[in-house]
Formats: structure tokens, C-alpha cells, sequence
């Protein structure tokens, strides 16, 4: 994915790149910014031209013209204009940075990170240099790489929006959500207009569970600017979460619309279908968009699933490997092998294929969980526990790992007070989650909090009718609050959703032992 600067600038000056103004080219750069406004691209296109013999001299004048290609997203126009530019003034510091720019949005990486290497060279600390440096790593993939070099620039230029936009975007891409959260909110702070920012915030906040900010965020980026990918993502995803399938698709197409290659909105709508049971249907949408992008590892990943999810192993296998050939560090792929691998039946080379995926991003907390999650199955609780914790270590903000953790420690050692702390901080993060709602119950029936534990061990069970864990855990509470008539009811439907569950005998015990007590 390249990241780009459109729609997204926001600099007192630029990176404070002064030169001698002329009276002449104020008003018509004015007018030109009028047509442009009003849709008279035409007009604003001659008048931006003509600045350039008005005024040779004013910087003003000559990049007008060149600006305009960007912000009307013509980029090859731009790049023509700004490499014509360049020839004529070698010297000048900001036709190079547009220049630059233009290559990036262009995904013409190595012939930008070319030019920001030389430019680097004569000026080291040039903050919009060092923004460039890092758009070209997060387009490499070198994401910790990019996150270095965007400090850096956010240190040298503490007023630049833009930067701390695609320092937020890099940190995302970590997998540090905490730390995007503040560099995007900061860039808000600096640029309350600034839409991109926005639509990461919603994809962020619905990644954290909070769906009706989510919405919130998308709905206010898209109400001034239609063209946004990732709102239109990020809002189809919360309305999946909020149960709302039919809108999530609407969404989806609109954002592909726009972006026909996009795989955050294609795997998104992968994901829908799949759960459909359109299986089918997936497998052909991304066969048809993988000849226009032949080298991407994220839609290749994407037939994968497709394939995995029609239960054609050899099919799902062949596409992920191509897509780890393509990308080593792909996310969910070594994942992805994993669940090739188990449904195989091979537990061992599974176990292996997420070691690989940790190696390969061990700042992605699903490859913890996953692992984690067998060792579970497998009553390994000790190397379920640190890899639990390894996960909740990297992303504190995650409640699901949270949650996770709590029951771990609750279940198989651990300080039931620090339980009680991660399962509340899981349920603040996603109040209406049964998941939570059922952590946090237990922790406090751990605790001894009987009718606290009550109240959320309700609302689980009620939210999920048939989990056998939760009635299970109902049960057990209820039991302990005197209230038999409630214990007795949710220990039995247990049982009846599921003879064999994991508690089977400790909730036959339970009944028992409540036949045996007086009414």
C-alpha cells in the first residue's frame, strides 16, 4: 500500500522554503484557487500555467501549476511538471520535495528513494525529506524502519500534520494502536479537516471494539470527502460488528468503487461472504482483480482464505505460499498455513507455521493468540500463559487479549486481582462484548463479588443464548447468591446446549449438590 500526502497536507509553510514574492501573483493564485473551488478546472489549469511566466521568479508561481495536478489527482501530469521544474532549478529544495511526492504517490518507490537518498545526503534534517524517507519505507514494509525516521521528522517539524498522520499510519502498521491512536489524534489537533486522519481513527476505534465511534469517525470523514477507502471500510466494518450485513456490503462496493484493488475492503468483503456461505463468490471476485495486480501478496493471501474456507487445501496452500513468495512478511499467511496445517491434522507443523508467522511479525498479536489458543487445546497452560501475555505486552489496548488473560489466570494460576484489572479494562474497552461481559463476571465470582458477578454473567448469557460456558458460569454464581431456581435453570440449559462441554462433570456436580439443599 503506498500512503499519500493528498488531502492530507497541512504546514504553516513549506518546511520553510522562503523566497522573494511577487505583488502580481497573490491575486491570480487567488483566482485560481476560486476556479478550483467552483469546478472550473479548465480556467484554474490555464491561469495556474500562466503564473509561470508572470511571475518566473516566485515560487508561488512556479509551483502552482504542478500543485494543482496533485490536488485534482492527476499524478503523471504532476510528476511531469515537477521533473521539468527540477531540470530547470537543480537547486531548489522544494521542486525536489514535490518531485518526491509525486514518485511516492505514484508507487515509483525506488525512484524516489533514490532522490530522497541524495537529497538526504545534502540536507540531513530536512523534515519533509524525512517524511518521504519514511512513506518510502512504509511502502517497502519497513514499517519500524518508517516509524524511526517519522519521529524524527515529527521531532524537526512539531507543527507538520501530515507527519504525524503517516507516523500514525506506520505506527498502525506496527501494530502499535495505542501509540497511532495519539499521533492521529495529534495530526486532528493540528488539522481538524484532515479526512485521511479521520478514517484511520474509525479503522482504529472499530479494531478496539468501540463501533459507534467508529461510526461516528467515518460518517464525519465521509461527509466532506466522498473518496475515502478506509472510511468506507472501517464504517462496513462496525456496521458487520452492530449486525447490520446489508449496509456493511453497500459500503464495501462504494469503497471499491474507488480503490477496485483495495485489500483491507476486499478482505472484508471475503469475510462477509464467507460467513454466507458464498465461499464460491469470493474466489471469483479476487481472481478477477489478481490480474490487475499480479504482485500483491494481500489479495493472493485473500484466494487463499477463499479456498481454505471451500475446504480445497491444496488450492488455499498454493495461494498462500505464492503470497509469501511475494511478501515474507504478508500478515496472517504463516497464520493462514497454520489452519491448513490443523486441518490436516498436522498440530506439530502448525505449531511451526506460527512460529514463522512471529518471527516474521512479531508486533502482530493474532500469531500469539492463535499459538496461544493450541496450546490451550492441548492444556499447555503455562505456554498458553506467556504468550498470552507476550500478546497483551504488545497491545494493551486489545480486550479480547485481555480477556483471555484474565480467564488464564483465573483458571490456572495467577493473582485474581490483577484478573479482575484486565477483565475491566476488556469490558471498558468493549462495553457490549459477551466476551467481556463474561471475563469480567468470573473474575469477580473469583473474587468473591457474588452479585457483581451476577449482573455480568447475565448479560453474557443473555446476549449468547445457548453458550454452554456462560450458563455454566451463570450457574455457578447464581448458586453461590442463593438464587437456586436461577442456578438450577442455567447449569441445565448447559448441559442441554452441550452434554460434553469442557464442565459437563463440574456442572452435574453443581446440580447435585443443589437437589440435596432445602428449598
Amino acid at each position: 500500500m503506498v500512503f499519500t500526502r493528498e488531502n492530507c497536507r497541512s504546514r504553516t509553510s513549506d518546511a520553510g522554503w522562503e523566497r522573494p514574492r511577487s505583488p502580481r501573483c497573490a491575486p491570480r493564485i487567488f483566482l485560481g484557487d476560486i476556479y478550483l473551488a467552483t469546478g472550473k478546472l479548465i480556467d484554474a489549469e490555464k491561469l495556474y500555467a500562466a503564473l509561470k511566466t508572470v511571475a518566473p521568479n516566485d515560487p508561488r508561481a512556479y509551483l502552482a501549476l504542478g500543485i494543482f495536478y496533485v490536488k485534482t489527482n492527476q499524478k503523471d501530469h504532476a510528476e511531469a511538471e515537477f521533473r521539468s521544474l527540477a531540470a530547470a532549478r537543480p537547486k531548489d529544495s522544494a521542486v525536489r520535495a514535490y518531485l518526491i511526492e509525486t514518485l511516492i504517490d505514484l508507487n515509483r518507490i525506488e525512484e524516489a528513494a533514490a532522490l530522497t537518498q541524495k537529497a538526504l545526503k545534502e540536507d540531513p534534517g530536512q523534515p519533509r525529506l524525512l517524511a518521504s524517507s519514511g512513506r518510502i519505507f512504509m511502502a517497502q514494509k519497513k514499517n519500524q524502519e518508517a516509524v524511526t525516521v517519522l519521529q524524527q521528522a515529527v521531532k524537526s517539524d512539531p507543527q507538520s500534520a501530515t507527519d504525524y498522520y503517516f507516523l500514525g499510519m506506520a505506527q498502525q502498521a506496527l501494530g502499535l494502536s495505542d501509540e497511532a491512536r495519539s499521533s492521529l489524534t495529534r495530526a486532528l489537533e493540528l488539522s481538524p479537516q484532515m479526512n485521511a486522519a479521520t478514517a484511520a481513527l474509525a479503522g482504529i476505534n472499530g479494531n478496539r471494539g468501540d463501533h459507534k465511534e467508529a461510526l461516528r469517525l467515518a460518517d464525519k470523514a465521509l461527509g466532506t470527502d466522498s473518496n475515502l477507502p478506509l472510511a468506507y471500510v472501517a464504517k462496513a466494518r462496525a456496521l458487520i460488528a452492530e449486525g447490520d450485513a446489508r449496509q456493511a456490503e453497500a459500503q464495501m462496493e462504494e469503497a471499491l468503487k474507488r480503490d477496485p484493488g483495495s485489500v483491507a475492503a476486499l478482505a472484508t468483503m471475503v469475510k462477509l461472504w464467507i460467513s454466507r456461505g458464498k465461499a464460491q463468490e469470493a474466489v471469483q471476485r479476487i481472481s478477477n482483480v489478481l490480474p490487475q495486480h499480479p504482485r500483491d501478496a494481500g489479495l493472493r493471501l485473500l484466494l487463499a482464505v477463499s479456498y481454505f474456507s471451500l475446504k480445497d487445501l491444496d488450492k488455499a496452500e498454493d495461494n498462500v505460499k505464492q503470497a509469501i513468495a511475494l511478501d515474507p512478511k504478508t500478515p496472517d499467511a504463516y497464520t493462514l498455513l497454520a489452519n491448513i496445517d490443523f486441518a490436516r491434522g498436522s498440530a506439530e507443523k502448525a505449531k511451526a507455521d506460527l512460529r514463522n508467522a512471529i518471527l516474521a511479525n512479531p508486533r502482530i498479536t493474532t500469531n500469539y493468540v492463535a499459538l496461544g489458543a493450541q496450546y490451550e487445546r492441548e492444556n499447555n497452560w503455562d505456554e498458553a500463559r506467556k504468550l498470552f501475555e507476550k500478546a497483551h505486552e504488545i497491545d494493551r489496548a486489545s480486550p479480547m487479549v485481555a480477556a483471555e488473560l484474565a480467564f488464564i489466570y483465573l483458571e490456572h494460576g495467577g493473582d485474581v486481582n490483577v484478573a479482575v484489572s484486565l477483565a475491566e479494562a476488556a469490558k471498558q474497552r468493549m462495553p457490549d462484548s459477551p466476551v467481556t461481559a463474561d471475563a469480567l463476571g468470573w473474575a469477580y465470582y473469583k473474587l468473591g463479588s457474588v452479585d457483581l458477578a451476577v449482573k455480568e454473567l447475565r448479560e453474557a448469557a443473555q446476549k449468547i443464548p445457548g453458550n454452554p460456558i456462560y450458563e455454566y458460569h451463570l450457574g455457578l454464581a447464581s448458586m453461590r447468591a442463593h438464587n437456586l431456581e436461577l442456578a438450577t435453570r442455567s447449569l441445565r440449559l448447559a448441559l442441554k446446549d452441550d452434554p460434553q462441554f469442557k464442565y459437563a462433570a463440574s456442572a452435574r456436580d453443581a446440580l447435585d449438590k443443589i437437589s440435596h439443599q432445602p428449598r
